[in-house]
């Protein structure tokens, strides 16, 4: 079990995905296709259900928590991570990734709630890189005014403790200094130059896909295993057609919503999972 937590130079750093192929092997065989999938649709429902324990206690009203679930849950682009061998580390990583939100914000100021939560984290970035995800939502929540602020109830006792925040999240600089030194400084990874042969088209580039996913998310058409995203300069029309997609988005998000916490909590999960 332990050769699952050693770096591997031909993959990534994913030890518990890993020993969850070897435990699917020895109890079905490479050969029974039909069971991983199985296993990873049990999975993905499972996290669709913490999902929807955690936007319970959020104070999302209960209707509203299960459509908001049950969209995710079945969304067509939920396909890839269900269906693929490789992306069962995105199944693994959301899920106990949003377990430990779900037990964070469930019980923020006390002991179990925390360690639940870091230790959710800490599972979900031993899942995969996906779970590097998570780590801006318990930024974001905090930074945000945790439970009492995102639920909009009048009780704010430590919403403005700095101090307190910053012992909540001293766990986090840890996680991805051991995440990337297991990840990046242990493997030969190949580097690929940025779009444009600078950092900023890469953040240019980036728009294209926050905008395309978020198009496919509202209109789930014309799939593919492969999205080619091309190089994006300041002088570039789709840049400024999709950052209207994206503006426009926002701006409606945070005009209609009852709480425009929430509206940044959920933002801040869009935009933390794809960076």
């Amino acid at each position: 079990l332990l050769d699952g937590f050693r770096s591997c130079e031909e993959q990534r750093y994913a030890p518990l995905t890993v020993l969850s192929y070897k435990f699917y092997f020895a109890l079905f065989g490479p050969e029974a296709v039909w069971s991983f999938r199985l296993v990873n649709c049990i999975l993905h429902a499972l996290g669709g259900l913490a999902l929807l324990y955690m936007l319970l206690q959020l104070g999302i009203r209960r209707l509203e928590a299960l459509i908001i679930a049950m969209a995710w849950t079945g969304h067509p682009m939920a396909c890839e991570s269900v269906a693929w061998v490789a992306a069962r580390d995105n199944v693994l990583a959301f899920l106990f990734g949003m377990l430990g939100l779900a037990a964070y914000v469930r019980a923020q100021w006390e002991w179990n709630g925390y360690l639940l939560g870091m230790a959710g984290l800490g599972l979900a970035l031993l899942s995969g890189p996906a779970g590097l995800g998570f780590i801006p939502l318990f930024v974001a929540f905090e930074v945000l005014g945790g439970t009492d602020r995102l639920c909009g109830t009048t009780h704010r006792s430590d919403v403005t403790n700095t101090a307190g925040m910053g012992f909540r999240l001293l766990p986090i600089p840890f996680f991805l200094a051991l995440f990337g030194w297991a990840s990046i400084g242990a493997q030969k990874l190949i580097r690929v130059p940025p779009p444009e042969g600078s950092w900023l088209g890469t953040v240019l580039t980036d728009v294209e896909v926050f905008g395309r996913y978020l198009i496919h998310i509202v209109l789930p058409f014309g799939s593919s295993a492969y999205y080619h995203v091309g190089d994006l300069s300041l002088g570039d029309t789709r840049l400024y057609l999709y950052l209207v997609v994206l503006v426009v988005a926002l701006g409606l998000s945070l005009l209609l919503a009852r709480s425009r916490t929430r509206v940044a909590f959920g933002w801040t999960w869009f935009f933390g999972g794809l960076f």
